[in-house]
């Protein structure tokens, strides 16, 4: 998979068109010049969703008219497929087209079309960042993974916020108790579901995560294990989760929220049985998110039959220099399409960069 253009319109600082190449790409400037908004374009091809804390507003340069855009050209096995994004906004509204080939598409479907992996500051502090960062990052991995986790993955959220604007009418001494009952039913079908899902995820990742040990990092980490949080967990997820709501209903009409359910999920990544986040050491809980991300690659590029793309934002800087040359060498080895912004081109090799195309931003 490989983009062979794109065109930014009004999105955020960057105006630009651009032909990157098929292997490395070096986005190259100083802070503010807009190397992480590039990157985060490219990411919303993928997701329909920014790795930054922006809302669709954000996206549009406050100069233009209301209105910006993301359009790139794909080539997969010689076959080109062309995906947009238009952002519209004014003082009553934020709107988002999608588009593939020109016709307008729903966002779980318009993510089936672009697979990539990101490695940024935030990802290399995920162990010790709070939970709902690591649950991010995993819907964002089943979404990838396969539509039906992103429509799902929605169902739920909606269904979620429906039933918690009950449990707060009803707090409030407004509504009926028997309105509940739907809505119980429905939130323990949809998490249940959900749970499912993210357990053969980590059936998955599980195998690849500890080869990559293995083969990359034996000496500083060994008998890796990603593990699951939820109080879900079990045969019959959906069964537990019923009995949970149901166990617990005033205790959650008490609190004006939905208490239970895969939105209060974790996981950890453990060594020797020992939990990375609270034992391990910086350069431990660095290696080991790299570890998982390079499993995603890898369940990914398997899945697929793609290279997923990589997004590098500034993820050098989070590594000493050690762990910093076998990340290179780990990616020259993925032969992926790869884009990487940076402040210092110092903090590649000279070998990497003679393979790369830099693109300057001032």
């Amino acid at each position: 998979m490989i983009i062979r253009k794109l065109e930014l319109k009004n999105f955020r600082n960057l105006d630009i068109a651009i032909e990157p190449s098929s292997g490395f790409n070096l986005i190259l400037g100083q802070n503010g010049v807009g190397k992480s908004n590039l990157l985060d374009a490219l990411y919303h091809l993928a997701l329909v969703k920014s790795f930054k804390p922006y809302t669709s507003r954000n996206n549009v340069n406050f100069n233009s008219q209301g209105f910006a855009s993301i359009k790139a050209e794909l080539d997969q096995d010689g076959l080109s497929k062309e995906l947009k994004i238009v952002f519209s906004v004014n003082e009553d509204s934020e709107r988002k087209r999608l588009e593939v080939n020109s016709k307008p598409t729903t966002r779980s479907r318009f993510i089936n079309n672009l697979t990539l992996i990101l490695f940024a500051p935030h990802n290399t502090n995920l162990l010790v960042s709070t939970p709902d960062v690591r649950r991010s990052e995993l819907d964002d991995f089943g979404s990838a993974v396969d539509f039906k986790y992103a429509m799902k993955l929605a169902e739920y959220k909606n269904v979620l916020r429906t039933r918690n604007s009950l449990l707060k009418v009803v707090s409030e001494g407004f509504g009926k108790l028997s309105e509940l009952d739907y809505w119980d039913n429905k939130l323990a079908q949809l998490g249940g579901e959900l749970v499912i899902l993210r357990q053969e995820l980590f059936m998955l990742l599980q195998p690849l995560i500890k080869e990559l040990s293995s083969k990359q990092f034996d000496t500083e980490l060994s008998n890796i294990v990603i593990n699951y949080e939820s109080k879900m967990k079990g045969d019959d997820p959906v069964k537990i989760m019923s009995e949970k709501i149901t166990l617990n209903r005033n205790k959650e009409i008490g609190a004006g929220q939905s208490l239970y359910g895969p939105h209060k999920d974790d996981f950890n990544i453990s060594s020797n049985e020992k939990d990375l986040k609270l034992y391990g050491s910086r350069g431990q809980q660095r290696i080991a998110t790299l570890l998982l991300k390079l499993a995603m690659w890898r369940y990914l590029e398997q899945l697929k039959q793609v290279k997923p793309i990589i997004l590098l934002d500034d993820a050098m800087a989070e590594l000493d220099d050690e762990n910093r040359l076998k990340l290179q060498d780990i990616l020259s080895g993925l032969k992926a399409q790869t884009f990487i912004a940076t402040t210092h081109k110092e903090d590649y090799s000279t070998k990497l960069l003679k393979k790369m195309q830099i693109i300057t931003l001032d």
